[in-house]
């Protein structure tokens, strides 16, 4: 086992225990009906890839197609953008198109959230978080983000909308302003942008393609 999945497998373990923490607990009754389950990454485990992809949390696919609640908290063994067809991976491909990027490019990338707790909507992930306020779980989310960032290293995050990008920049006190639907700054090496989003859309793509473009020296 090598550092990169170490340092993986001990935020696993993290998330894991949490989980099970809040299943275990009189709180879960009250936000089980909302509940559909933890995950990670949506990709592969890479190691410094010029993009990471951070949403807001995991949406409710998994729950849909099977009516099982998602415990997938190892790595997938595929970006899952590349081989599903949903409105927002539909959006990804199309912005890596005007990127001049392959489908191999984004096979190469990593996906997750900020928050691993899946739900249908923001509405019902936020009324979770304020329900098991106890537990910690926002603390333990923006640990959980941090360190994920630095064990990974990215060249380049994209932020999927203007939350996921104000909770990946907040608590790091990173300033940056909006320009035409998308945003940018920097996390020591890294570069952070954001887009803003209507519903599952990308509401700027051509802008936000020049601003990737500009950081990948194109």
């Amino acid at each position: 086992m090598n550092e990169l999945e170490a340092d993986y497998n001990q935020l696993m373990q993290e998330v894991a225990d949490f989980k099970n923490e809040l299943i275990s607990s009189d709180i879960f009754e009250t936000v089980k009906d909302k509940f559909r389950g933890f995950q990670i990454l949506m990709s592969p485990l890479q190691k410094q890839p010029n993009f990471m992809f951070i949403g807001i949390n995991p949406g409710a696919g998994h729950y849909k197609s099977t009516g099982k609640t998602s415990h997938r908290l190892a790595p997938e063994k595929t970006m899952e953008y590349v081989y599903e067809n949903y409105a927002l991976a539909r959006e990804t491909k199309a912005l890596f198109g005007l990127l001049g990027l392959t489908d191999a490019d984004l096979s190469k990338a990593v996906k997750t959230n900020f928050y691993f707790l899946a739900t249908e909507n923001e509405q019902n992930l936020n009324k979770i978080i304020t329900l098991v306020g106890d537990l910690e779980f926002e603390k333990k989310s923006i640990d959980w983000n941090n360190r994920l960032i630095e064990i990974i290293q990215p060249k380049i995050i994209i932020c999927e909308g203007k939350s996921a990008f104000t909770k990946v920049t907040q608590h790091k006190n990173l300033q940056a302003e909006w320009n035409a639907d998308v945003a940018y700054t920097k996390w020591g090496n890294t570069h952070v942008i954001g887009y803003k989003r209507l519903f599952s859309q990308i509401k700027n793509k051509e802008k936000l393609s020049e601003l990737v473009l500009g950081v990948l020296g194109k």
